[in-house]
């Protein structure tokens, strides 16, 4: 084999080698999509959803009104009341000031992951979703 050849063989083992490992890299599974804006909307309105925020490392619970209030508690921040809605965007809530948008990706049969604006972190796991509001202190405003 020429050092040509041998140069093209050693790229392509290198590329393929760099796709196979590209699902661990970036922690998606092979089963893993995001979720549209009308399966942001069915998944969370009307459902009190736990989970986890990475940044920081902290635990909270929420219920997504269908009306599009949000009711939170949480570990560190307390209860906030808040507004939320899907778009193509992702999910979108505002507690203060801003509004922000995330993508929502459906992990596996039980786990959803919010990323950040740029898709490029995972923020927050949502791990349990139930129907109707599970919150045991809800402020109705």
């Amino acid at each position: 084999m020429n050092k040509f050849n041998r140069k093209i063989l050693i790229t392509v083992i290198c590329l393929v080698f760099s796709f196979s490992l590209y699902g661990c890299v970036t922690g998606h599974s092979n089963s893993s999509y995001y979720l549209s804006e009308s399966e942001i909307e069915a998944k969370f309105s009307d459902h009190t959803v736990v989970g986890y925020h990475f940044k920081n490392d902290s635990r909270f619970k929420r219920y997504y009104s269908p009306d599009g209030k949000l009711y939170e508690n949480h570990s560190t921040k307390g209860e906030r009341v808040g507004r939320w809605h899907a778009s193509s965007d992702g999910i979108c809530w505002k507690f203060r000031r801003k509004t922000k948008c995330a993508i929502v990706e459906k992990y596996d049969a039980s786990t959803y992951r919010r990323y950040n604006k740029k898709g490029t972190q995972v923020r927050e796991i949502y791990h349990v979703f139930k129907k109707g509001n599970q919150l045991s202190s809800e402020k109705k405003r």
